[in-house]
């Protein structure tokens, strides 16, 4: 692995918090921003994998052959009752910041069939951008992942769930989402239940996830920190709590 670059440079933080406490973050982090091409982990092909339900990408088929909606709709799936989640004070939280954090969320994973995955972006002052935490939720647990300090080792831990034809992955609007997943963590998705894309083809008259969450659970979302700058370092209580809250 090559030795990575000190990041350099200086940007101002976006929020309330003091100016500095964004870019002392990041210069503490090992930040890789040299364009050297990587060899890539795994790719889409890792997603057709015998008796998933799901068939294997044709080796040189074109990129944009237009297949029929039931090439990637899974019939194997059987009819279920919806499952309410527990209270959010009732399920555990852990804030993954080390080695030992990624290990103990990638053998958790290893035993779910599904799992939720949201994604906080930073855009300012940045040409491409770059992911500053993500969140993993299962049915009995929540995790909030420090990318900014995991950065070069997300990948290596959570590449085998996220490409994991069994484990259906769930998230909301995850076209850039994925993109993000891949340019930063070289982490290919597999089996994706999109909200967003659901809402669509149920023809619902909006696709928010605040009209879903409101439809559905009778859940009022909260958005006090929707703009807030997720660089910042540490992170108050109260935007890890609104974050572990939101879900998406």
């Amino acid at each position: 692995m090559d030795e990575p670059e000190k990041v350099r440079g200086r940007e101002d933080a976006a929020s309330g918090h003091e100016a500095g406490s964004a870019e002392e973050a990041r210069d503490g982090f090992q930040l890789v921003i040299h364009g050297k091409k990587k060899k890539r982990a795994a790719s889409g092909q890792d997603c057709g994998t015998a008796g998933s339900g799901f068939g294997a990408p044709v080796p040189g088929a074109k990129a944009k052959e237009n297949l029929p909606v039931e090439q990637f709709v899974d019939r194997n799936v059987p009819d279920r009752e919806p499952v309410k989640p527990a209270d959010l004070e009732d399920t555990p939280f852990t804030l993954v910041q080390d080695h030992k954090g990624l290990t103990e969320l990638a053998k958790k994973l290893k035993s779910v069939t599904e799992f939720v995955v949201d994604l906080e972006h930073n855009q300012y002052r940045s040409f491409q951008g770059f992911t500053c935490l993500m969140q993993i939720s299962t049915r009995t647990e929540d995790f909030i992942v420090d990318t900014l300090k995991l950065r070069l080792y997300i990948g290596l831990y959570l590449q085998e769930p996220f490409k994991d034809p069994t484990k259906r992955k769930v998230m909301h609007g995850a076209d850039r989402d994925i993109m993000w997943l891949q340019r930063d963590f070289h982490i290919y998705v597999c089996n994706l239940f999109d909200t967003g894309q659901a809402s669509r083809v149920l023809q619902m008259e909006r696709n928010s996830l605040e009209h879903l969450l409101l439809h559905f659970c009778g859940v009022t979302a909260k958005k006090e920190y929707q703009n807030a700058d997720w660089r910042s370092r540490p992170l108050p209580d109260e935007m890890i709590k609104y974050y572990a809250y939101t879900l998406f």
